[in-house]
């Protein structure tokens, strides 16, 4: 009937607008690869879009509140609040405020409630969110992975300096010798790095 097709839009609406607030969250954004939008920009739509989510959230409660049995479907109703508000926790901690003096708090607290909120909406069967959740993993993945070559292009180029040799046989040495082990990553994962971290070095030494 008509009351089911508007619950059923609602909330189709409301997981959409979960999955596009996970995707334009990450830095490695595809919002950014396919459009060329700079993050500070797509960070804006990603309030926005917080605040359109809670709104649909909401609107979504209300309409299953009223044409449903609650009684039968209790746990749907107290997974989908959760959802709600966990969002309206997440934008209230947000304020420029708390975002400005406590920045590691709301970070860490971002994060977390990130997590909360992707398996409060896959425990609600809320199924497109998957799409945002997984693009916000690989994000993690990526930023992750930056991280330890970045920390790797550091390490070849204290090496570099200190034997006062040619970059390749740096990073030859950073590859044959037990020291490398520090990173966690075999020599195999670190001849693979190799091109990158040359390149790294190159762009260093232009600027």
């Amino acid at each position: 009937n008509g009351s089911d097709g508007n619950l059923s839009t609602s909330g189709q609406i409301a997981g959409i607008l979960i999955a596009l607030v996970l995707i334009l969250g990450c830095r490695n954004s595809i919002v950014t690869f396919l459009c060329g939008i700079p993050f500070e920009r797509q960070l804006k739509w990603h309030k926005v879009i917080t605040l359109v989510s809670v709104a649909a959230g909401a609107l979504h409660g209300l309409i299953y509140y009223i044409g449903e049995d609650i009684t039968e479907k209790e746990s749907n109703m107290i997974t989908g609040w959760t959802c709600v508000g966990i969002l309206g926790f997440i934008i209230l901690m947000a304020v420029y405020p708390i975002r400005r003096f406590l920045y590691q708090f709301f970070k860490y607290l971002h994060f977390i409630l990130a997590i909360a909120l992707i398996i409060m909406c896959l425990v609600h069967k809320s199924a497109i969110t998957i799409i945002g959740a997984i693009f916000w993993a690989g994000d993690l993945g990526i930023r992750r992975l930056t991280t330890r070559l970045d920390s790797i292009s550091s390490y070849v180029s204290r090496r570099s300096l200190a034997l006062n040799g040619t970059q390749s046989a740096s990073v030859h040495h950073l590859i044959t010798h037990s020291s490398c082990s520090i990173f966690g990553l075999s020599a195999i994962g670190l001849r693979v790095c190799t091109n990158w971290v040359e390149r790294r070095l190159e762009c260093r030494q232009r600027s």
